[in-house]
């Protein structure tokens, strides 16, 4: 089993027992590598023992953290400056709550403003979308147009 697969799932959601229990022992690892750095200066009479002592604490204690950290901040897929990609599914979830919040929105009192968002939302995904999904975002949007109009509001 890979670190992957054992920390999260197969949507790339975060497993969140694993997690802490994986964060808990590095936070162990870090207090202990502080603990045994520290007692470097009971060594003040043996500094190349010092040194070694220092470095072989920071290499096997330390070191793992790091590692773990760097892994962690690479799994995220989302980097700055590139647009955000979704997977089928995770667009026909966002399309199915915006299509919700519509539903909701229509009982109350600031409808339009809720509805003039959402439409925009629906837009926003059938720009990054294609294929079935984008006629779907598309659809979602007129949908929500419709609600507009119903609700008095003209839609341009």
């Amino acid at each position: 089993m890979s670190l992957k697969t054992m920390l999260f799932d197969e949507r790339n959601r975060p497993r969140r027992g694993r997690m802490i229990v994986v964060t808990a022992f590095l936070v162990g690892l870090a207090v202990a590598g502080a603990a045994l750095a520290g007692l470097a200066a009971t060594m003040s009479g043996h500094p190349d023992l010092q040194a070694a002592w220092v470095m072989t604490t920071v290499i096997l204690l330390k070191l793992p953290i790091i590692a773990f950290a760097w892994w962690f901040i690479v799994q995220n897929k989302e980097w700055p400056g590139k647009p955000v990609v979704w997977d089928e599914g995770e667009t026909r979830e966002i399309l199915a709550y915006i299509k919700g919040e519509a539903q909701r929105a229509t009982d109350q009192p600031d409808a339009a403003r809720r509805l003039e968002y959402l439409r925009k939302e629906a837009w926003h995904v059938a720009d990054r979308s294609g294929g079935t999904l984008k006629s779907e975002a598309i659809d979602v949007a007129i949908q929500i147009d419709r609600m507009l109009a119903s609700a008095g509001r003209r839609v341009l």
